[in-house]
């Protein structure tokens, strides 16, 4: 892995304590449990984001859909009728 970019931020000292404590209770050190809590809250955060994307442009084509009149093609006709005789 090559490493190209530093960030560096201030924190009080009972943040880094507890901070510290959490690294040394994963195994890591405290940079690398930094960087890999930071790069996990930024996947959820963003994998929220896609899926509020999704939604609303899957409801847009569902909305979409729903403003045309139904057509069912030769298939679906023929298993509709075939529910016909099973229902009756």
């Amino acid at each position: 892995m090559n490493l190209e970019s530093r960030v560096v931020f201030r924190l009080s000292k009972d943040e880094r304590s507890m901070i510290e404590m959490a690294a040394d209770t994963s195994g890591q050190p405290l940079s690398a449990f930094i960087c890999a809590s930071a790069l996990n809250s930024a996947r959820e955060i963003l994998a929220k984001l896609d899926i509020v994307q999704l939604y609303a442009r899957d409801s847009e084509r569902i909305m979409a859909a729903m403003d045309k009149p139904f057509q069912p093609t030769l298939r679906m006709a023929k298993a509709l009728k075939r529910l016909e005789v099973v229902e009756r």
